[in-house]
């Protein structure tokens, strides 16, 4: 940055980009005051829940300007200079790569321990079998850890009301076992047997753009939970139900 004030006029792209990541660092740091801007427009709460993430699309920036700054000024062939900055990136990067090296080393270290099973997740329910679990992890690469490892933290379940972890595994988890399930394109099926016509609340949840066929019939009016579960009438005998997102334009 100061770099940049102090040559505005040697590099359009180096000015222009250290100047729009600085923006973006100003717009994710707690000196904007994203609670009251966010109490006057509620809609932003669900669509920015965290506006420092938004510091994600300064770093490219703030690296590419690094990247042209340093190079100017090691064309100035001045060894002392060059020396300076060699020393200053290796600071800069040996940090960030010290703490992930501790970070992965532990994990590792857990992950070999053949008493010790891993779990990043509090709200998740494992199989007890370690052996297996360990199995699935070393020797596979299939959808065995979904089965044996259940997330029953609803991160981005639709609700209206009432909506909690309990909710979820009762009604849908916990119901799960009693359905096909099967994905093909775009869409996921569901398929079941009833032994007579009657009402049932499908194990799966609607978004706004969702959309629900049943036994080949476009769902229009539908009843639903407080989870946004869909409430149909299913017919005695084979059912099948296809759900799909209808991504917004």
């Amino acid at each position: 940055m100061i770099y940049v004030l102090t040559h505005l006029r040697e590099s359009v792209l180096n000015t222009m980009v250290t100047i729009i990541a600085l923006v973006i660092l100003l717009l994710a740091s707690s000196l904007m005051p994203w609670a009251q801007i966010q109490a006057h427009f509620p809609s932003l709460k669900s669509s920015l829940q965290f506006p420092y993430r938004l510091a994600v699309g300064a770093w490219p920036l703030i690296l590419l300007g690094v990247g042209i700054s340093m190079t100017n000024l090691m064309k100035k062939k001045d060894k002392l200079t060059d020396v300076l900055i060699i020393v200053g990136l290796v600071l800069t990067f040996s940090q960030n790569l010290s703490v992930n090296y501790a970070i992965n080393r532990q994990r590792t270290l857990e992950f070999l321990d053949p008493n010790y099973v891993v779990i990043i997740q509090r709200y998740s329910k494992i199989t007890k079998h370690r052996k297996k679990l360990q199995h699935i992890f070393r020797y596979t690469n299939n959808d065995s850890l979904f089965k044996a490892g259940n997330h029953t933290e609803p991160d981005y379940l639709p609700y209206t009301k009432h909506a909690s972890n309990v909710t979820y595994q009762k009604k849908i988890l916990d119901q799960a076992k009693h359905y096909h399930y099967h994905v093909k394109g775009n869409k996921l099926f569901l398929t079941w047997n009833s032994k007579k016509a009657k009402m049932k609340m499908l194990p799966i949840v609607m978004y706004h753009q969702s959309r629900l066929t049943l036994n080949g019939k476009l769902q229009t009016k539908l009843k639903q939970n407080t989870i946004t579960q869909p409430i149909v009438k299913a017919k005695k005998g084979r059912n099948i139900a296809s759900l799909q997102f209808i991504t917004p334009i």
